[in-house]
């Protein structure tokens, strides 16, 4: 009898570990299944300027050269990176913001996306905007990498081609006037804080000059307290003493980076953040 349950529990651990490179290769062959486990965590990535990222090398996993970043999609409404648009050899071709991630040189952008997968990926053409905006076009680009629609909840929208409600390529966000629900000048947009780890705008940096009649007063503001105003320009229903009282932001994107920090200005101007406030940044 203890020969048997000995050789059954040898079975059973030759079993487990057989299993286990399985596992790991599943999640190698289908990325978004260890991106989804990374954001089930909801934690805070390191933050950097957007222009930071534009004009980057992006980089396959194997470090294969693609090409590099000439913006990205944003939906200010979700505070979610769609995509970012690379230059291949003078096509601009799209990869979903969950197959991306900063560089450890900080230099480059890498992905988890194939050479050949970013090279056959439906091309965008620069001057369409409404194709940019179209969440049927988005979903189209996910699903040629294999990714879930973030969006895909909202089957109306996506039957109905319609553009998401507040989306903006990233390099037309500096310098982009900010109105008051009165349609009173507030200021303008001078950068966007990226987290580009978990996809998302982390905050649009405002300089509220035009109210408060200083220069140098700049506060990190949550994307989603920004509409979409007529012509090219938001809206927003902060006014004078919210943004007077708000706290500063000093060009240390850094700071921002502390999950507390960061929480706490969500907080200020009554915004849910979507991470965890007590995790730290990590790395992919």
């Amino acid at each position: 009898m203890k020969k048997i349950v000995s050789t059954l529990g040898i079975s059973l651990v030759t079993m487990t570990f057989a299993f286990v490179p399985c596992s790991q290769a599943q999640r190698a062959l289908h990325p978004n299944a260890t991106a989804a486990a990374a954001g089930g965590q909801n934690q805070l990535g390191p933050l950097a300027p957007a222009r930071q990222y534009v004009g980057q090398q992006v980089k396959t996993s194997r470090g294969e050269n693609l090409g590099k970043v000439e913006d990205f999609v944003v939906d200010l409404e979700s505070g979610r990176i769609l995509y970012a648009v690379v230059n291949v050899s003078g096509s601009y071709r799209p990869i979903p913001a969950e197959l991306l991630a900063p560089g450890s040189d900080h230099k480059t952008v890498t992905t988890q996306a194939t050479k050949q997968q970013v090279e056959s990926s439906p091309a965008l053409t620069k001057e369409d905007l409404a194709q940019w905006s179209s969440s049927s076009f988005a979903g189209g680009v996910y699903r040629h990498f294999n990714q879930s629609p973030w969006w895909q909840g909202d089957a109306a929208a996506a039957q109905a081609n319609k553009p998401f409600g507040n989306i903006h390529r990233i390099t037309t966000l500096a310098n982009l006037p900010v109105q008051g629900s009165s349609n009173e000048k507030i200021g303008k947009i001078q950068n966007a804080l990226l987290d580009l780890k978990s996809g998302r705008v982390a905050f649009l940096i405002l300089n509220p000059s035009d109210i408060l009649g200083q220069g140098n007063h700049l506060v990190a503001v949550p994307p989603n307290a920004f509409t979409k105003g007529t012509g090219n320009a938001l809206v927003t229903g902060l006014d004078k003493n919210t943004l007077n009282s708000a706290p500063k932001y000093n060009n240390n994107f850094a700071e921002l980076s502390q999950p507390a920090k960061a929480g706490a200005i969500y907080s200020y101007y009554g915004k849910q953040p979507w991470f965890n406030q007590g995790l730290s940044p990590t790395g992919r």
